[in-house]
């Protein structure tokens, strides 16, 4: 990680209203078609979680629906309950469709995260009304698709673009983790 030159050290925020927001974030990753992580999505997870959002999740794509009962579920627990959804290459149709099902029993996604989504298309399925930020890294390189909803202007911002190298992944991350902050 020092390498790439990344700063891998966990961050505890030490502000308490930080603290108090990542105890109300709920951040779940969805793995693709690499049962064995060989794409290593499940570090992406620990990274997030190690950075100070203990309320972090993983499973392969057969956990849509079990996260779909999670997510239910915090929502009747944790009023203030902040829920991100992370899915990386088909994993990304996953939490697609796991948040339209949330969508259909009105029930909000605060964040939508497509990480090497190249299938995900500019449709309104893609843009499920009940995800107030939706985000697509493509394998393409490191941009920020804009879908056709318009967000504030405060929250578009350009990613930085990254070199197809080792450093890509954990680019990722740190991106990732930047936005996760605009949660906060």
């Amino acid at each position: 990680f020092e390498e790439a030159g990344l700063d891998v050290t966990p961050r505890v925020p030490s502000d308490p209203a930080a603290t108090c927001g990542r105890q109300h974030t709920y951040v779940i990753f969805v793995n693709g078609v690499d049962p064995l992580n060989l794409g290593n999505f499940y570090c992406l997870s620990e990274f997030v979680r190690t950075h100070g959002f203990p309320n972090t999740y993983f499973g392969q794509m057969a956990s849509g629906s079990r996260f779909c009962r999670k997510i239910k579920e915090i929502r009747q627990c944790d009023s203030a309950a902040r829920i991100v959804l992370v899915g990386y290459s088909a994993g990304a149709c996953v939490v697609r469709r796991v948040a339209s099902d949330l969508c259909c029993e009105g029930i909000d996604v605060d964040s939508l995260v497509y990480v090497g989504g190249d299938m995900i298309r500019n449709i309104p399925y893609s843009q499920p009304h009940n995800a107030k930020h939706i985000l697509n890294i493509t394998g393409h390189g490191l941009c920020q698709q804009r879908l056709a909803r318009t967000r504030r202007p405060d929250e578009q911002r350009a990613l930085r673009q990254a070199p197809a190298e080792l450093g890509v992944f954990l680019r990722i991350a740190q991106e990732l983790d930047d936005f996760l902050e605009l949660l906060l």
